[in-house]
Protein backbone atom coordinates (compact mmCIF):
# COMPACT_ATOMS: atom_id res chain seq x y z
CA UNK A 1 0.00 0.00 0.00
CA UNK A 2 2.85 2.43 1.06
CA UNK A 3 4.95 1.73 -2.11
CA UNK A 4 1.20 1.82 -4.45
CA UNK A 5 1.56 5.40 -3.07
CA UNK A 6 5.24 6.36 -3.18
CA UNK A 7 4.99 5.12 -6.96
CA UNK A 8 1.77 7.24 -7.83
CA UNK A 9 3.02 10.49 -6.53
CA UNK A 10 6.25 10.14 -8.44
CA UNK A 11 3.73 9.31 -11.01
CA UNK A 12 1.35 12.70 -10.12
CA UNK A 13 3.87 14.80 -8.77
CA UNK A 14 7.04 17.00 -10.38
CA UNK A 15 10.17 17.17 -8.14
CA UNK A 16 9.40 20.59 -7.48
CA UNK A 17 6.62 20.12 -5.04
CA UNK A 18 6.20 21.36 -2.04
CA UNK A 19 6.07 19.25 0.88
CA UNK A 20 2.78 20.56 1.77
CA UNK A 21 1.61 19.60 -1.46
CA UNK A 22 3.05 15.94 -1.52
CA UNK A 23 1.35 15.45 1.87
CA UNK A 24 -1.97 16.32 0.89
CA UNK A 25 -1.81 14.47 -2.37
CA UNK A 26 -0.25 11.35 -0.49
CA UNK A 27 -3.42 12.04 2.14
CA UNK A 28 -5.89 11.59 -0.37
CA UNK A 29 -3.86 8.48 -2.30
CA UNK A 30 -4.26 6.85 1.02
CA UNK A 31 -7.83 7.64 1.40
CA UNK A 32 -8.38 6.99 -2.24
CA UNK A 33 -6.65 3.33 -2.58
CA UNK A 34 -8.63 2.77 -6.30
CA UNK A 35 -6.66 5.51 -7.80
CA UNK A 36 -4.64 4.61 -10.53
CA UNK A 37 -2.91 5.56 -13.29
CA UNK A 38 -4.83 3.83 -16.32
CA UNK A 39 -6.84 6.42 -18.38
CA UNK A 40 -5.62 9.34 -15.91
CA UNK A 41 -5.07 12.56 -17.03
CA UNK A 42 -7.80 12.54 -20.00
CA UNK A 43 -10.32 14.74 -18.52
CA UNK A 44 -7.86 17.49 -17.02
CA UNK A 45 -7.72 20.43 -19.54
CA UNK A 46 -4.73 21.77 -20.84
CA UNK A 47 -4.70 24.89 -18.15
CA UNK A 48 -4.36 22.71 -15.46
CA UNK A 49 -7.41 22.00 -13.79
CA UNK A 50 -10.01 19.92 -14.19
CA UNK A 51 -12.81 22.31 -13.04
CA UNK A 52 -15.61 23.39 -15.39
CA UNK A 53 -16.15 26.75 -13.55
CA UNK A 54 -13.13 27.94 -12.74
CA UNK A 55 -10.15 28.62 -15.20
CA UNK A 56 -6.59 29.49 -14.18
CA UNK A 57 -4.81 32.25 -15.70
CA UNK A 58 -1.29 30.14 -16.16
CA UNK A 59 -0.38 27.99 -18.63
CA UNK A 60 2.78 25.52 -17.72
CA UNK A 61 1.43 22.45 -15.52
CA UNK A 62 4.90 22.99 -13.91
CA UNK A 63 2.90 26.24 -11.77
CA UNK A 64 0.80 23.55 -10.08
CA UNK A 65 3.91 20.99 -9.47
CA UNK A 66 1.58 18.03 -11.41
CA UNK A 67 2.93 16.21 -14.22
CA UNK A 68 0.56 15.60 -17.70
CA UNK A 69 -0.61 11.65 -16.09
CA UNK A 70 -1.84 13.87 -12.86
CA UNK A 71 -5.85 12.71 -12.59
CA UNK A 72 -8.48 15.47 -12.44
CA UNK A 73 -8.98 15.03 -8.51
CA UNK A 74 -4.86 15.62 -8.15
CA UNK A 75 -5.27 18.70 -10.18
CA UNK A 76 -7.85 20.07 -8.04
CA UNK A 77 -5.84 19.52 -4.86
CA UNK A 78 -2.81 21.02 -6.79
CA UNK A 79 -4.52 23.67 -7.69
CA UNK A 80 -6.12 24.42 -4.39
CA UNK A 81 -2.93 24.41 -3.15
CA UNK A 82 -1.61 27.19 -5.42
CA UNK A 83 -4.25 29.28 -4.74
CA UNK A 84 -3.48 29.39 -0.84
CA UNK A 85 0.06 29.78 -1.54
CA UNK A 86 -0.50 33.19 -3.50
CA UNK A 87 -3.68 33.92 -1.04
CA UNK A 88 -5.70 34.70 -4.56
CA UNK A 89 -9.29 36.04 -3.43
CA UNK A 90 -12.12 34.12 -4.52
CA UNK A 91 -14.14 34.97 -7.70
CA UNK A 92 -16.82 37.64 -6.87
CA UNK A 93 -20.39 36.66 -6.42
CA UNK A 94 -22.09 38.25 -8.84
CA UNK A 95 -24.35 40.71 -7.88
CA UNK A 96 -28.00 40.15 -9.15
CA UNK A 97 -29.05 42.32 -12.19
CA UNK A 98 -32.33 44.49 -11.74
CA UNK A 99 -34.26 44.23 -15.22
CA UNK A 100 -36.40 47.85 -13.83
CA UNK A 101 -35.53 50.14 -10.82
CA UNK A 102 -38.41 50.35 -8.68
CA UNK A 103 -40.25 53.86 -8.28
CA UNK A 104 -39.92 55.13 -5.14
CA UNK A 105 -42.80 55.65 -3.35
CA UNK A 106 -44.19 59.33 -3.25
CA UNK A 107 -43.60 62.50 -0.50
CA UNK A 108 -46.45 63.30 1.37
CA UNK A 109 -47.13 66.93 0.67
CA UNK A 110 -46.49 69.75 2.83
CA UNK A 111 -49.56 70.84 4.71
CA UNK A 112 -49.60 74.45 6.09
CA UNK A 113 -50.80 75.33 9.08
CA UNK A 114 -52.62 78.24 8.22
CA UNK A 115 -53.96 76.79 4.98
CA UNK A 116 -54.99 73.74 6.98
CA UNK A 117 -56.74 76.16 9.62
CA UNK A 118 -58.35 78.11 7.29
CA UNK A 119 -59.76 74.80 5.46
CA UNK A 120 -61.16 73.59 8.16
CA UNK A 121 -63.03 76.96 9.33
CA UNK A 122 -64.44 77.06 6.02
CA UNK A 123 -65.99 73.92 6.03
CA UNK A 124 -66.96 74.27 9.59
CA UNK A 125 -68.68 77.64 8.25
CA UNK A 126 -70.81 75.59 5.33
CA UNK A 127 -74.41 73.54 5.62
CA UNK A 128 -74.67 71.44 2.71
CA UNK A 129 -72.56 74.01 0.62
CA UNK A 130 -74.98 77.44 2.53
CA UNK A 131 -73.15 79.53 5.14
CA UNK A 132 -74.44 78.83 8.49
CA UNK A 133 -76.40 80.78 10.99
CA UNK A 134 -74.84 83.83 12.27
CA UNK A 135 -75.43 81.89 15.36
CA UNK A 136 -71.34 80.46 14.74
CA UNK A 137 -70.03 84.01 14.82
CA UNK A 138 -69.69 83.78 18.77
CA UNK A 139 -69.43 86.45 21.10
CA UNK A 140 -67.50 84.66 23.57
CA UNK A 141 -65.65 80.89 24.79
CA UNK A 142 -64.17 79.14 27.50
CA UNK A 143 -63.10 75.65 28.39
CA UNK A 144 -64.35 74.31 31.81
CA UNK A 145 -64.02 71.95 34.19
CA UNK A 146 -66.41 69.11 34.26
CA UNK A 147 -67.98 70.98 37.72
CA UNK A 148 -68.14 74.03 35.90
CA UNK A 149 -66.21 75.26 38.96
CA UNK A 150 -63.67 77.15 36.93
CA UNK A 151 -63.42 78.65 33.33
CA UNK A 152 -60.57 79.49 31.59
CA UNK A 153 -61.73 82.46 28.89
CA UNK A 154 -60.70 82.39 25.21
CA UNK A 155 -59.68 85.53 24.44
CA UNK A 156 -58.29 87.13 20.86
CA UNK A 157 -54.97 85.65 22.16
CA UNK A 158 -54.09 81.83 22.27
CA UNK A 159 -55.09 79.63 25.60
CA UNK A 160 -52.08 77.12 26.34
CA UNK A 161 -53.26 74.26 27.74
CA UNK A 162 -50.10 71.84 28.94
CA UNK A 163 -47.95 70.17 31.57
CA UNK A 164 -45.84 73.12 32.86
CA UNK A 165 -45.28 76.37 34.45
CA UNK A 166 -45.68 78.53 31.09
CA UNK A 167 -49.44 77.49 30.13
CA UNK A 168 -52.31 79.24 30.41
CA UNK A 169 -54.15 76.01 31.96
CA UNK A 170 -52.06 73.28 33.77
CA UNK A 171 -52.83 69.82 33.30
CA UNK A 172 -51.01 66.83 34.19
CA UNK A 173 -50.59 63.79 32.38
CA UNK A 174 -47.41 61.46 30.74
CA UNK A 175 -44.72 62.94 28.12
CA UNK A 176 -45.30 66.23 27.17
CA UNK A 177 -48.69 68.22 26.73
CA UNK A 178 -48.94 70.88 24.57
CA UNK A 179 -52.42 72.52 23.20
CA UNK A 180 -53.12 75.73 21.46
CA UNK A 181 -57.13 77.07 21.21
CA UNK A 182 -57.89 80.50 19.54
CA UNK A 183 -60.72 81.93 17.59
CA UNK A 184 -60.39 82.52 13.50
CA UNK A 185 -63.53 83.55 11.56
CA UNK A 186 -65.89 83.01 14.05
CA UNK A 187 -64.97 79.64 15.15
CA UNK A 188 -62.54 78.47 17.53
CA UNK A 189 -59.63 75.97 16.15
CA UNK A 190 -58.05 73.22 18.07
CA UNK A 191 -54.21 72.23 17.57
CA UNK A 192 -52.47 69.72 19.16
CA UNK A 193 -47.98 70.63 19.41
CA UNK A 194 -47.69 67.64 21.70
CA UNK A 195 -49.21 64.92 24.01
CA UNK A 196 -52.76 63.26 23.29
CA UNK A 197 -55.89 64.70 23.20
CA UNK A 198 -59.72 63.34 22.54
CA UNK A 199 -62.19 65.74 22.14
CA UNK A 200 -65.93 63.71 22.14
CA UNK A 201 -64.16 60.56 21.56
CA UNK A 202 -62.18 60.89 19.01
CA UNK A 203 -58.41 61.38 18.95
CA UNK A 204 -57.26 64.33 17.10
CA UNK A 205 -54.17 66.73 16.00
CA UNK A 206 -56.67 69.67 14.56
CA UNK A 207 -59.98 70.28 15.35
CA UNK A 208 -63.09 73.23 14.87
CA UNK A 209 -64.53 72.92 17.97
CA UNK A 210 -68.37 72.97 19.20
CA UNK A 211 -70.27 74.27 21.75
CA UNK A 212 -70.58 71.37 24.37
CA UNK A 213 -67.41 69.75 22.94
CA UNK A 214 -65.46 67.78 25.56
CA UNK A 215 -61.64 67.60 25.43
CA UNK A 216 -59.75 65.06 27.25
CA UNK A 217 -56.21 66.60 27.95
CA UNK A 218 -53.92 64.69 29.98
CA UNK A 219 -55.11 63.36 32.79
CA UNK A 220 -58.03 66.34 32.87
CA UNK A 221 -61.44 66.80 31.22
CA UNK A 222 -62.93 70.36 30.06
CA UNK A 223 -66.31 71.31 28.35
CA UNK A 224 -65.66 73.64 25.48
CA UNK A 225 -68.89 76.22 25.67
CA UNK A 226 -69.40 79.00 23.43
CA UNK A 227 -71.56 82.25 23.63
CA UNK A 228 -73.67 82.64 20.41
CA UNK A 229 -74.69 85.87 19.22
CA UNK A 230 -78.62 86.76 19.78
Amino acid sequence: MVTQTEDLLSLFLLASAPPELVAEVRAYLNDHPSTGANGVGLAADRNGHAGENVAPTFGPWELLHVTHCAPPAILDIAYCFWRRERELPAPPTPEPVMRFAPEPPPEPPMIDADERLAELATLANRTDGHDAPERRNGAGAWIETETGEQRYPITTEQLRIGAGPNYDVRVAGRGEIDVRIWPREGRYMLHVAAGDVVVDGDRIDWAVLDDNDILSIGDATFRFRHEATP
